[in-house]
């Protein structure tokens, strides 16, 4: 026990240091980049009803997120409770934005990894109007495979499903499984939104509308990160499966 005081106490500069430069270069990003936005009127009108939000981003293109937080709006992250989701949870709270902690289901392990109650946190607050932004795909894949936890709880809040994009050109592709973006400072970068199309009737207990709200939201989050790229003009990575939104 001792030693591993020891450990946790050497691991805290670190984890400070870590979360202060990646708030200041994301700033550094934020502030030097040239943004454009895309599918503007669907997320204006829906931030008009006051409505909770559940949006949804690939793991990969997540970094810019927080600095887009909207300033009048309530805003919580779904992160892992991992080590490396600390440093996240530090840097996104820099941005005002709250955080829900907890990983997917581990089947493997047959273990629940705080997911139900980083769930149950997600419910109460989109409940109450917080826009709650998850990584369908996260934390560990497979890449642009989207689990069904925000069409779950999309469909139990009764609020709308939106898909995200974020892009920026220059940007450095990491060599991860999710080929997670490093976006780039003096560059132009681009948001793009859509919205998925879900059935009023549509209820969180029935395992073929949630599936088919799965695959619509799979597809439509890769063609909205397909239109942020193609605005900036950058190429669709090796290994990347396009699909069409049923």
């Amino acid at each position: 026990m001792r030693r591993l005081g020891l450990i946790l106490r050497a691991a805290a500069p670190a984890r400070w240091a870590a979360v202060r430069l990646g708030a200041a270069y994301m700033w550094l990003v934020w502030r030097t980049v040239r943004w454009r936005e895309g599918g503007r009127p669907t997320i204006d009108r829906l931030l008009a009803t006051g409505s909770g939000l559940v949006v949804v981003i690939w793991h990969e293109g997540l970094m810019m997120t927080a600095v887009n937080k909207p300033h009048d709006r309530r805003v919580m992250a779904m992160i892992s409770a991992s080590r490396d989701g600390s440093v996240i949870a530090g840097v996104v709270d820099r941005f005002g934005v709250e955080t829900a902690r907890g990983s997917t289901y581990d089947r493997a392990k047959a273990r629940d990894k705080g997911g139900a109650q980083a769930l149950a946190t997600a419910l109460a607050a989109v409940r109450e109007g917080v826009i709650v932004v998850m990584t369908p795909d996260g934390p560990r894949g497979p890449r642009r495979r989207a689990h069904a936890g925000a069409v779950q709880l999309a469909l139990m809040a009764r609020v709308p499903l939106v898909t995200l994009a974020i892009a920026t050109r220059p940007t450095w592709r990491l060599s991860s499984w999710d080929r997670f973006r490093v976006a780039l400072p003096f560059g132009r970068g681009r948001l793009e939104w859509d919205e998925v199309t879900v059935p009023p009737d549509a209820e969180p207990g029935d395992p073929a509308a949630v599936e088919a709200i799965r695959a619509r939201m799979e597809a439509l989050l890769s063609e909205t990160t397909d239109r942020a790229d193609a605005a900036l003009g950058l190429a669709v990575p090796a290994g990347t499966e396009r699909a069409s939104a049923p």
